[in-house]
């Protein structure tokens, strides 16, 4: 027979124990009168041996078998009823209809092998389905009986403590406890005896389901939540090396909410499997499960394959926790979920985390108060009647121990978990947004304190689709497209330092308009959602003798730092919402290249940079060959420029490679000997503190200190964008579509809150307002280009270009305010190839010192702290009073413009007017125009402003295609503001107006503004003396001006008409419409103007150098001089339709220069006093638009002199040649022929001649 088969020296018992109706208590703690009570119906003990072939261990060569006998011990329990004892009242959990049985199996071996056999002891426990009944203070109880009775701390903590620092000694050693001579070390723990060889075992716990229904504790029919488990296995073992296993393992789990309120009515399984996971058949033999539970799978792609499987099951869990210790406390935890379903319904989820947190603590008595108490049928009775007899918090004793460094590591991973955002929970087949992500995290312990986390989460992906089924989806329904990002957080408590690092890959984005509008519904109802738990979970204002006690912690020296990166950003925006396009239409694509954060926290200072490399945005609705594809990018002169250029559309920025972190290169691995290994180390690009290197678009730093305050700095470089109206309307109506519904849903959100907010806030205190700090901002603009086109014409009409731009923001603890704002240079240029060279230049910076534009706004700011802006010594040399200080303001503005060029092309100009004055930029105008008077009208009692211009010049071309131009300079303007006895006060000048060949000496203008108290508004103006020649030469250009650049322009022009056919608009969609007559505005109010001009002297000399003098070798003479003196012209405004104005010239006179015969050389001359006004000219404009004209002439004298008025009426009519070239027709359409010999032209003078002395006759 085999060996041992005869049991020799082996002795069998046999035992049978009956136990009617024990009851066996679980109390809270030793000193608690709350317990958990088992109330068993019977309780039965049988054993049996039984014999077992196995392979002989002692003599494995040659390999046999030999026989082993076990001792079976079998115990049932049924039925079993669960009750919870409390100091108040005793309710049973369970129901009589499904009690609870229970089934245990114990089996060890028996003989002299029984140190080799492993496990020694097998315990198996098996549970019928439970099901049992928790209101909120059963349920505290049961947490409190596993937390101060299961889990609670050995009381021999320092025998313990000795016993392990020898084991740790011993296991060095070849024989096992050799070093245990200390009998003061003594002590029983863990089924392991001093000096004897340790146990081992595996004890298994077996649930096939498990029901736990919560409930109200005011009312025990109102349902909270179900939590269902399937298939439920938790096992311990411990095997020769003393390393101690626990796994627990769940099939499927479902928490169901029970509050039965109708709008949650469609989604009560708020957490449960994707897919219904099968029983997990379990062959209970061997009772243990796979000891390589945990264990991670070979490394591939799929997450999933990093779950473990359970022994004997075919499918994966849906929960697995694993627990691996070391004798030494080492301890490795992991938990995984697999394809877990989360229904994110927020009212929901706060309610159960406000049944499952805060719970009561647990009445424990304190050792005085366990000592008087007794307990009689089944009460506890004090003895002594002392009611102080519950151990208060802080009375808890805590044995401190010098307990060795264990290490501790911890990894959660998430497979194909799903999280969904219903937009309407009422309803079953409502969509919703889902997220669906694998998550991989490690948590390890750090010997010097602190610890290191690692995150990786892969596939993260945001679509949109049908709730109840989160599987089912497609790309066309994608919001974010399924990316991998890293994250790694080391945190040491010895540096005292935190670190966290993040890497992303592209983040892939599409912007549908159907599903943004289903995220903004689900987004602001959890928004609703949000405030409506937030206020119901208000909690009560702290009382003053709190808030005495509050002492401010000391700041900590912590240093923490986060870095993040990400590759890149693509986001596609496509229109579906058949409101401006037929179907469905791309709209625009934005490229992000290297976005780099980081943020340093140190003590009382914060520093956070922000870095952006590229930028690139790309037109759809345009060809691929169209210069109006590339809306904006960051990079070089790509729109430079004119109209038939070819920029290419989205080549130039890199944003990185998709998919670059893969699940396998990245996931966590299990560790050469214990535990798991830390992921590869992430590597960022570095970023200095000044943003790295000058090729990034956008920079922006931000410190804030407790003492300086907060200065954030932000750094662009070279940006060029171009304006497509027909573009921006599509865009505009896209978001304004989706703005106004989630304007309206959060609308309706207010009503239904209106009358509960009310009603709150009538008992609110007013909430302390924030300590005011120093906030300084910062913003530098390297370049920026502007492109302003009018694409369905294919035309480009401006190209704008700015250099150096500043704007600085300062505010300090005072409530002082400061702004700069600067412009270091401006180009305007009009990229059109029907236009003369010269006249491409529209508007252009002057000179190289001063910057274009400088903007100064200061509010309790003094002249020390401007040192470029002193307003009050401004003020006094335009003429204010000498006592004038800065006591009469508290703001100031101070606006300073360089010298500039600009050309004038009327029909160019009139279209770019028209063209910012519609659409959204004409929106924008009209807002700023509304801000900048509303800023005025609540500062002008204490504003002082000054305007600043040097000396702009005005360039006038013949037309579009001539390079003959009129240049005209203005001079430097300066222009001041303020305020004295409450009447504002202005004065402006000009000085240095025109100059050179035409005015004999400069111009110079004075203005005097007065705004009474009761809003009338007087303005008085005065021009110095102007003495003018104009020659016949200027006279013709100045002519050709008119009639040609000042024409009115073609209206068909300025169409920027969409073609309907190739861009699919449905009928009635918005466009944008230039040329568009609109009626004028009213004013806000009747404005009361009252203005005057004067002028002592005008004087102007015509002269005549046209071909006809200079071509017979003559030279040019002066044909006449005209000259008004005392000239006044008054306006008066009265109300919005009521105007008046009257211009007054004392003394006209008209002079012939020529040298004619005769004695008149007077040609009109007046004859009155100084009193009297020789020319009165007025017009009015009634209340009905009816306007009046008027002249009056007094006391002239003209002298009608046939040749001099010819003369003269020929020169204003430009009817000789100039500049040596024929005329086949003069700009009045008369044809005049022009012969180039000279008999010719002698026998045309002679004809002329002839003619002139017929009318002298």
């Amino acid at each position: 027979g085999l060996p041992d088969s005869d049991a020799d020296g082996l002795r069998f018992l046999k035992f049978e124990i009956d136990i009617q109706s024990p009851i066996l208590i679980l109390p809270v703690h030793y000193r608690s009168m709350s317990n958990l009570q088992l109330e068993i119906g019977k309780f039965y003990v049988a054993n049996y041996q039984r014999g077992e072939e196995e392979e002989d261990t002692i003599n494995p060569n040659p390999a046999t078998m030999r026989m082993q006998y076990y001792n079976n011990c079998n115990i049932s329990a049924s039925p079993i009823s669960l009750v919870a004892s409390l100091a108040s009242d005793k309710r049973t959990l369970t129901s009589a209809d499904s009690p609870i049985d229970l089934s245990i199996n114990i089996r060890w071996p028996m003989g002299d092998m029984i140190d080799r056999i492993i496990p020694r002891w097998t315990i198996n426990c098996v549970f019928a389905p439970l099901s049992a009944t928790l209101r909120r203070k059963d349920y505290a109880l049961l947490c409190h009986m596993i937390g101060e009775n299961i889990g609670e701390d050995t009381r021999n903590m320092e025998e313990w403590i000795a016993l392990m620092k020898k084991r740790r000694i011993s296991l060095s050693s070849e024989s096992l406890g050799a070093t245990y001579k200390d009998d003061d070390a003594f002590v029983l723990y863990g089924y392991d005896v001093k000096n004897g060889k340790p146990t081992t075992y595996a004890f298994v716990i077996d649930i096939s389901d498990i029901m736990l229904k919560f409930v109200a504790d005011e009312d025990p029919q109102m349902g909270v939540a179900d939590i269902i488990c399937r298939d439920l296995q938790w096992s311990l073992t411990k095997e020769r090396d003393l390393i101690m296993k626990q796994i627990l393992s769940c099939g499927s789990i479902t928490l169901k909410q029970t509050s039965n309120e109708t709008r949650f009515a469609a989604f009560s399984e708020v957490l449960l499997p994707l897919e219904a996971c099968t029983g997990m058949k379990r062959t209970m033999s061997s009772g243990v499960l796979n000891s390589s539970v945990g264990d991670a799978a070979q490394e591939t792609e799929d997450p999933e394959s990093h779950i473990p499987k359970v022994h004997n099951t075919t499918s994966t869990p849906q929960l697995l926790f694993t627990s691996t210790s070391k004798p030494s406390g080492d301890n490795v935890k992991s938990l995984f979920i697999h394809d877990a379903c989360i229904y994110f319904v927020y009212p929901v989820w706060i309610a159960l985390k406000s049944y499952f947190t805060n719970l009561p603590r647990a009445e424990i008595l304190s050792v005085k108060g366990a000592r008087e108490i007794i307990k009689l049928n089944g009460e506890f009775f004090s003895t002594t009647g002392n009611a102080d007899l519950i151990e208060k918090e802080d009375e808890r004793r805590s044995v401190l121990v010098d307990v060795p460094f264990t290490s501790f590591q911890f990894r959660l991973l998430l497979s194909a978990a799903r999280v969904v955002l219903p937009v309407d929970t009422s309803q079953s087949d409502c969509d919703g947004v889902t997220l669906k992500c694998d998550v991989d995290c490690l948590y390890e312990k750090l010997e010097e304190g602190g610890g290191n986390t690692d995150l990786f989460v892969h596939g993260l992906e945001v679509f949109t689709g049908i709730s109840k089924n989160p599987r089912r989806y497609s790309s066309d329904s994608s919001l974010l497209y399924p990316l991998s990002l890293r994250a790694k957080k080391q945190s040491s408590n010895a540096n005292n330092m935190t670190t966290m690092e993040v890497d992303v890959e592209v983040l892939k984005a599409r912007a549908k308009y159907s599903d943004l509008s289903l995220a903004v519904n689900v987004v602001v109802g959890l928004m609703g959602d949000i405030k409506e738990a937030s206020v119901d979970d208000e909690k009560p204002p702290r009382s003053p003798e709190l808030d005495g006690k509050n002492i401010q912690a000391p700041i900590s020296s912590r240093v923490a730092t986060t870095s993040v990166h990400c590759s890149g950003l693509s986001l596609l925006i496509i229109d579906n919402s058949e409101r401006h396009f037929v179907g469905s239409k791309d709209l625009l694509s934005l490229s992000i290249a290297d976005v780099s954060y980081r943020g340093t926290v140190k003590a009382e200072k914060e520093t956070t940079l922000l870095v952006l490399r590229k930028l690139e945005v790309i037109d759809f609705l345009q060809s691929k060959l169209s210069p109006f594809r590339l809306l904006a990018c960051s990079y070089a002169n790509q729109m430079k420029g004119g109209e038939t250029e070819e920029i290419p559309a989205g080549e130039a920025v890199a944003i990185g490679s998709v998919g670059r972190l893969g699940w396998s290169a990245y996931c966590t691995k299990r560790g050469v000997e214990w535990g798991y290994a830390s992921p590869p180390a992430i590597k960022n690009p570095s970023v200095d503190d000044n943003g790295g290197t000058g090729d990034n678009l956008i920079t922006i730093k931000k410190t804030s200190d407790a003492v300086v305050g907060i200065n954030v700095d932000i750094s662009c470089n070279t940006l060029v964008f171009q304006w497509n109206p027909g573009t921006v309307i599509a865009l505009q109506r896209f978001l304004g579509r989706l703005t106004k519904e989630a304007r309206s849903l959060k609308l309706e959100d207010v009503r239904e809150k209106k009358v509960d907010d009310q009603k709150g806030n009538s008992g609110v205190q007013g909430k302390k307002e924030p300590e005011k700090t120093t906030i300084a901002i910062k913003l530098g603009l390297k370049a920026l280009g502007v492109c302003m086109n009018k694409e369905h014409q294919g035309r480009r009409l401006l190209r704008l270009d700015l250099q150096d731009i500043n704007v600085g923001f300062k505010t300090d603890k005072d409530g002082k305010k400061l702004v700069l704002a600067s412009i270091s240079g401006l180009e305007a240029t009009d990229p059109s190839t029907v236009l003369a060279e010269k006249n491409r230049e529209v508007l252009r910076k002057q000179g190289t010192r001063d910057r274009f534009l400088q903007i100064t706004y200061s509010r309790g700011f003094n002249g020390e702290e401007l040192p470029r802006f002193d307003f009050v010594t401004e003020i006094k040399k335009l003429g204010a009073p000498s006592t004038f200080s800065s006591d009469h303001y508290s703001s100031s503005l101070h606006i300073a413009l360089s010298s500039f060029r600009f050309n004038y092309l009327n029909s160019r100009t009139i279209e770019l007017l028209d063209y910012l004055s519609n659409g959204l930029p004409g929106k924008g105008m009209g807002y700023t125009r509304s801000k900048a008077e509303d800023f005025y009208r609540e500062k002008k009692a204490n504003l002082a402003i000054g305007l600043k211009v040097g000396s702009p010049e005005l360039v006038v071309p013949r037309s579009s295609m001539s390079e003959d131009t009129t240049k005209c300079k203005l001079g430097d303007v300066s222009f001041s503001s303020w305020v004295v006895d409450g009447e504002r006060r202005a004065k402006g000048r000009v000085v240095g107006f025109g100059g050179g060949d035409i005015l004999k000496k400069s111009v110079s203008l004075d203005v005097d503004v007065v705004e009474k108290k009761g809003g009338l508004v007087e303005v008085a103006a005065s021009i110095s003396n102007v003495e003018a020649t104009v020659k016949y030469s200027d006279w013709c250009l100045f002519h050709s001006i008119i009639m040609e650049n000042l024409k009115l322009i073609d209206e068909r022009r300025s169409e920027n008409l969409e073609r309907d056919e190739e861009l699919g608009l449905i009928e009635g969609s918005r466009r944008v419409r230039y040329w568009v007559k609109r009626e004028g505005n009213d004013a806000k109010g009747a404005m009361k103007l009252k203005a005057s001009i004067k002028q002592e002297m005008f004087q102007i000399v015509l002269v005549r150098d046209d071909d006809l003098v200079t071509s017979s070798g003559a030279a040019a003479y002066e044909l006449c001089k005209i000259s008004l003196s005392h000239v006044e012209c008054t306006m008066n405004l009265e109300a919005r339709a009521r105007s008046n104005m009257q211009v007054n010239i004392k003394r006209f006179t008209l002079i012939d220069l020529a040298e004619r015969s005769g004695a008149f050389r007077d040609l009109v001359k007046g004859g009155g006093d100084d009193k009297t006004e020789e020319i009165i000219i007025t017009v009015g404009v009634g209340g009905e638009r009816e306007t009046h004209v008027g002249l009056w002439l007094h006391d002239l004298t003209v002298f009608a002199l046939v040749n001099p008025m010819v003369e003269l009426a020929e020169f204003f009519k430009v009817a000789w040649p100039v500049g040596g070239e024929g005329r086949e027709e003069d700009l009045r359409g008369k044809k005049r022929q022009n012969n180039d010999g000279g008999g010719n032209q002698e026998e045309k003078l002679e004809e002329e001649d002839e003619e002139e002395d017929v009318n002298d006759e």
